[in-house]
C-alpha cells in the first residue's frame, strides 16, 4: 500500500482549562523533519510530543502546532502583572517617540503579551496527558489522510500501468510483421 507524505489533520478538545487544538501538516521530504510549535507552558512535554511523532512517521516534514485558549471561567483567578504592564507601556511609549506613525497597542495585544496575565493555577500532569492523547488522535487522522491520498496515487499508477501494458501488447503484435518487412527489404537489396 502506498502512503503519501502530504496530509493535514486537526483535532480540537474542550477541557476544564480551555480549548486545546492540535494541527498537523505533513509535506514531502526525504527524511523525517519534525517542527513543533506550542505555548511555553507545554515545554516540559515537548520531548514526548516529538517522540510520538517520530514513532508514527518515517519520512516527511511534520509541522505540529498546539494551540491553547483558556476558558473565561478560569480567568477569574487571573491577575495582571503590573511590572510587566509598566515595562510594556514604557517600551511602547519609547517606540512612539522614535516612530510617531507606529500603531499603538490594542487591549487584545496587551493581554496576549507573554507574562501580562498571571495565572494562579497551572495545568497539572493529567492535563498534559490529555494533550498527548489529543496528539495521538491527530496522528491517527494524519496517517489516514496520508493513506487516503496514497490510495489515490496508487489508483493513478494502476491506470497508467494498464495503459502501458496494452500499448506494449499492441506493439508486440506488430513485431512479426515489422521483422518480415525488414527481411523482405534486405533480401531485395541482396
Amino acid at each position: 500500500m502506498i502512503s503519501s507524505m502530504t496530509g493535514y489533520a486537526r483535532q480540537i478538545k474542550e477541557t476544564d482549562w480551555g480549548e486545546l487544538t492540535w494541527a498537523l501538516r505533513s509535506l514531502n521530504q526525504r527524511s523525517l523533519d519534525i517542527h513543533i510549535h506550542h505555548p511555553d507552558q507545554f515545554r516540559p512535554v515537548e520531548a514526548q510530543y516529538r517522540r510520538k511523532l517520530s514513532e508514527s512517521f518515517e519520512r516527511g516534514r511534520i509541522d505540529a502546532s498546539l494551540l491553547f485558549n483558556r476558558v473565561s471561567a478560569r480567568s477569574e483567578t487571573n491577575l495582571l502583572d503590573q511590572s510587566v504592564l509598566t515595562s510594556l507601556f514604557a517600551h511602547a511609549e519609547e517606540v512612539q517617540k522614535h516612530s510617531p506613525d507606529a500603531a499603538s497597542l490594542s487591549i487584545a495585544e496587551v493581554l496576549r503579551w507573554p507574562g501580562v496575565i498571571c495565572i494562579d493555577e497551572e495545568p497539572d500532569e493529567a492535563f498534559f496527558e490529555l494533550t498527548l492523547q489529543l496528539l495521538d488522535e491527530s496522528i491517527e487522522e494524519l496517517a489516514m489522510d496520508r493513506r487516503r491520498e496514497g490510495d489515490q496515487v496508487e489508483e493513478i499508477f494502476q491506470d497508467k500501468l494498464k495503459l502501458f501494458k496494452s500499448s506494449c501488447d499492441e506493439a508486440r503484435k506488430l513485431v512479426p510483421e515489422a521483422q518480415q518487412s525488414l527481411r523482405d527489404r534486405i533480401n531485395e537489396k541482396l
